[in-house]
Parts: C-alpha cells; structure tokens; sequence
C-alpha cells in the first residue's frame, strides 16, 4: 500500500483530503506544520509528500531544501497553496516539486497527480 504524508496546517482541508484518499486505499498520514513533517518524513519514509507552500514553523521551500539534501531527496512531493504570487524562494520550492495544486483544487486532480508520481492507476 502506497503511503502519503499529508502536511497542512489547515485542519479542514487536511481532513477533508485524509477522508478522500483513504476512500482511495491509500495510507495516509498528517503533521500540521513543516517542522513535524520533516519529523515525520525521517521516521515514516512516504511513498510521497503533499505539503501546504506556507506553513508555520518550517515553510514549503525550507521543507523542501532539507528533504532534497537528505535521503528522501527521491521521494515525490506535491505543494498545495492559496497563494496567487509568488517569491523567489517559493518559485524554487514549485519547480523542485513534481507536481503543484492552487487552492481550491478538484478532487481529481490531486489523484491524478498521486497516480502520476507513484506509478499507482489501481486506484479510482
């Protein structure tokens, strides 16, 4: 079973999107914020990342620098962001990611983005 760490600071929305993959199959886990998902990430080693771009503690692109320079820098990552422009270092954090959703997002969209980066069309 694939495993994604789910990391975003908006309680609603990281509930709403566990309930949906999980009706998907696959294994989900959370952290709030971009400092326990690093945490997280160390321990659990996910099959792929979906990251909140601005988060407290530990933003997208700081999070993304320290996962790209250690031993998960092979492991997908797909940002989420309301924002609508971005800074240099943000710019960075999206190219570096395999895949980008602006919130509000379709539902579809997202799947197929998992699908894409971890080889999976078995699920709906």
């Amino acid at each position: 079973m694939i495993k994604i760490l789910l990391i975003e600071d908006d309680e609603r929305l990281r509930q709403n999107i566990v309930e949906i993959l999980e009706l998907c199959e696959y294994t989900i886990y959370t952290a709030v914020n971009g400092k326990e998902g690093y945490e997280r990430c160390l321990h659990l080693k996910p099959d792929l990342i979906i990251c909140d771009l601005n988060m407290p503690l530990m933003n997208g692109p700081e999070f993304i620098g320290k996962i790209k320079s250690g031993v998960l820098s092979q492991t997908p990552i797909i940002l989420l962001t309301g924002t609508r422009y971005f800074d240099d270092e943000q710019k960075k954090a999206i190219a570096e990611a395999c895949g980008f959703l602006r919130k509000p997002f379709l539902t579809s969209d997202l799947i197929q983005l998992i699908k894409e980066n971890t080889g999976d069309f078995s699920t709906p």
